[in-house]
């Protein structure tokens, strides 16, 4: 073998090794994936919008006019999804939470509806800016009065006199929140659609059910107030059993 032909199958060895050290070296990235969890209002078996007028049970004309609600805790397992997402029909529609991650790692999940016992108890001012615990995310969402959250927030005008007149001066509001008032949430076969380029699961929200659950039911007439104060813990839990079965994960 002449030396130039050495030196040709030397280098070319080098050459070989390099790449399949490069080859070797390179690391699996993982597909980053876009995620989003959405609730879809309904009363019944018709649509939901605020403001809109529907029939109670007891046959009274309601108006809601606003719907917030924190959930916390969403996990699968190990794997969690978020700490903390907040719910607010009036100003950020049907989204719930849009974050990055793998949608097959989350084909089930557990969380709380309101704020877990930690999280509630914890200084609102501490968490991350980004984070709708945050006080400033938070606003009229954390009791000034009372330290911890208000787990979830239903206002609405109620007509109680059926004489055609649409006189809505009957205010209800329903702020729900301390430590006995936290409900379990949890589904082991989500589906998640792609669309859009993310992968979107619809959780449900019935506020006919919310009403009447077939197990318990709530008279707006005369049931309209409870901020959880002392006094009205009777009212906080019913209205916290019915509002857990209005909302269904899918």
């Amino acid at each position: 073998m002449t030396v130039k032909i050495k030196f040709l199958f030397v280098f070319s060895l080098l050459i070989v090794l390099s790449c399949k050290k490069k080859k070797e070296q390179t690391p699996n990235v993982a597909t980053v994936e876009t995620i989003r969890i959405e609730v879809s209002p309904k009363f019944g078996t018709s649509a939901f919008h605020l403001d809109s007028v529907y029939q109670t049970p007891e046959g009274y004309d309601v108006k809601f006019t606003d719907i917030i609600f924190y959930v916390t805790s969403l996990k699968n397992g190990n794997s969690v999804l978020s700490n903390a997402a907040l719910f607010n029909l009036r100003s950020t529609g049907n989204l719930l939470l849009e974050t990055n991650a793998n949608h097959a790692s989350f084909n089930q999940l557990q969380g709380f509806l309101g704020v877990e016992s930690t999280l509630n108890h914890a200084d609102p001012s501490a968490f991350p800016t980004n984070s709708p615990l945050n006080i400033m995310n938070a606003n009229t969402m954390h009791w000034g009065w009372n330290p911890g959250y208000i787990f979830f927030k239903i206002e609405a005008k109620l007509d109680t006199i059926n004489d055609g007149n649409p006189l809505f001066d009957h205010q209800i509001a329903f702020h729900v929140g301390t430590d006995n008032a936290i409900q379990s949430l949890s589904s082991s076969n989500l589906t998640w659609n792609l669309t859009g380029g993310k992968y979107v699961n619809t959780w449900t929200l019935d506020m006919l059910t919310f009403l009447n659950d077939g197990v318990q039911s709530i008279d707006l007439k005369t049931e309209n107030f409870t901020h959880s104060g002392t006094g009205s813990e009777v009212l906080t839990q019913k209205v916290s059993d019915l509002f857990k079965s209005a909302v269904q994960m899918n």
